[in-house]
């Protein structure tokens, strides 16, 4: 049997290697060029012809750059002639774009949708995007993997007590019920009303934190506007220590600085995310905790490869969860 390879740019490498030496897959790193007018080139650097291909690639900032970056390299894969084509794309970009919001604007995630079918890709995963109902902009397969829950299971060893899920938007409001449902725990819903790019206000629709310790659960933070309001708001109503788990850690401009003032004035104790959106700056954050995806993710390939069920992956999580919300 031919071992699949695992592709990957520059900075995704870490991840990358770490799944591949679990799976002992073969760990390939393509090389891109730039030329004087910002042209980029991608080689692929030894024959994969027709062994399975996954492509790790979170797009990062620059992010239009990033996603031509991915399309001239599965143009450069494509014509390697490989079996299979799968894209694991832990973060992927242009996910808050589903739908219209005001007149004559885009639908930028379809567009992204529709840009990834004709480069021929045969299938894509994705870590919790932020609108899992983008899914129907899709022709091929779209595999959609929430990590929140490992995220979770993260804090709970922690031996969290006296805790509430919260959740800083309506929208979330069927994830907060299963939540709620499966660890037999209370949950906080708010809502977020954006006022402007990046710019909201709060108002609380459901749900008591006073006294609490808090879980504030959410899928991104870029420029933590949203996060940083939910934190104050939840402070002002009584919440006592905080903890706030995303999958992906943007943190665009000053958002790091500014969760950094939070924790130091005692209103944040810690923030989880995970290594879906490579960076090198983190460490100098105490209150800041990484879990990788690397186990996720390498047991998702195996069974990709396999051709088993990606569902008792999951059931196994589930089962965790509840164990550890019983030992509170």
């Amino acid at each position: 049997m031919k071992i699949p390879i695992i592709l990957f740019a520059e900075k995704d490498k870490l991840l990358a290697i770490k799944v591949a030496t679990k799976l002992q897959f073969k760990a390939l790193q393509w090389e891109t060029q730039k030329f004087a007018n910002s042209e980029t080139l991608v080689r692929i650097p030894e024959s994969i012809r027709s062994k399975k291909v996954y492509i790790f690639f979170s797009t990062i900032s620059p992010i239009n750059e990033s996603f031509f970056e991915l399309f001239v390299a599965i143009d450069a894969i494509n014509r390697c002639l490989p079996n299979s084509i799968t894209l694991i794309a832990p973060f992927l970009g242009y996910g808050r774009q589903e739908q219209k919001t005001n007149f004559r604007e885009p639908i930028s995630t379809a567009l992204i949708a529709h840009l990834l079918e004709a480069t021929g890709i045969n299938k894509i995963v994705t870590i919790d995007p932020h609108a899992p109902s983008s899914i129907g902009f899709y022709r091929i397969p779209l595999e959609i993997v929430s990590f929140q829950k490992h995220l979770l299971i993260h804090v709970f060893r922690a031996h969290l007590e006296n805790y509430v899920l919260a959740f800083p938007d309506f929208q979330a409001q069927k994830k907060a019920q299963k939540w709620s449902k499966l660890l037999q725990k209370k949950t906080v819903i708010f809502s977020k009303m954006r006022t402007g790019i990046n710019q909201i206000e709060m108002k609380l629709l459901f749900g008591n934190p006073q006294n609490k310790n808090v879980i504030l659960v959410d899928d991104m933070i870029d420029t933590g506007s949203t996060i940083c309001q939910a934190i104050k708001f939840l402070r002002s109503l009584g919440a006592r220590n905080i903890y706030v788990l995303a999958t992906h850690g943007i943190f665009s401009g000053d958002a790091l600085e500014n969760l950094a003032q939070l924790h130091k004035e005692g209103h944040l104790t810690k923030v989880v995310i995970s290594d879906s959106y490579p960076s090198f700056f983190h460490s100098k954050y105490s209150f800041l905790e990484i879990v990788s995806l690397a186990d996720l993710l390498a047991a998702l390939l195996g069974s990709d490869n396999d051709g088993t069920s990606f569902s008792s992956i999951f059931k196994n999580v589930d089962q965790e969860l509840i164990k550890l919300a019983n030992e509170k």
